[in-house]
């Protein structure tokens, strides 16, 4: 039962304070999930995250704080691992860690921002809470990490809908048909 992010942590676009206040508030009612967060960490954020531990110390054992991952391999299988993949940035455009959540079978919560419906196919494979909402993504945990049939259902169904839709080839396939429309090509 893991929750996962990946990115630039500490960034002010990530938003890892309001995923770390999140699972706070989330990690008062379920005392079973994990949360990892993965990537390089700015230096500028190391004194929030000993602070947040101090003052949490009964979450220490429940978030990891991988660092950068830079095998794709190794990083697919932290993908892996994972059943939601929480992006919980102030502003993204489209993001590549959600489509490498999505296929890894991870179910997506996702703030507010300009890709949000798009990458969720309107609610059917995530859930989009506020922007810095870090009480609203504490709701989406709790719903959603109590909810195994939608978990179990959603691995092979957004695995499905990131390959039609995400892929290189069905990228290509969609510029083919649109640049030849109506013409025979092989």
């Amino acid at each position: 039962n893991v929750i996962c992010t990946v990115g630039r942590i500490g960034t002010k676009q990530k938003a890892t304070d309001i995923l770390l206040k999140a699972f706070r508030v989330f990690a008062q009612q379920n005392k079973v999930w994990q949360l990892r967060i993965i990537g390089k960490i700015e230096p500028s954020f190391k004194p929030f995250i000993r602070q947040f531990l101090h003052d949490n110390p009964a979450l220490r054992n429940r978030i990891t704080f991988t660092g950068e991952i830079n095998d794709r391999e190794c990083l697919y299988r932290e993908y892996r691992k994972a059943k939601i993949f929480c992006l919980s940035s102030r502003w993204e455009g489209f993001s590549v860690a959600c489509m490498e959540a999505m296929s890894a079978g991870c179910y997506i919560i996702h703030a507010n921002t300009y890709s949000a419906y798009d990458v969720t196919n309107y609610g059917k494979y995530g859930v989009i809470f506020p922007v810095e909402d870090y009480i609203g993504l504490a709701k989406c945990f709790l719903r959603i990490c109590n909810d195994e049939t939608l978990l179990r259902e959603n691995c092979p169904q957004v695995q499905e809908y990131v390959t039609a839709n995400y892929t290189w080839p069905a990228q290509c396939q969609k510029l083919k048909s649109l640049l030849f429309k109506g013409e025979s090509v092989r």
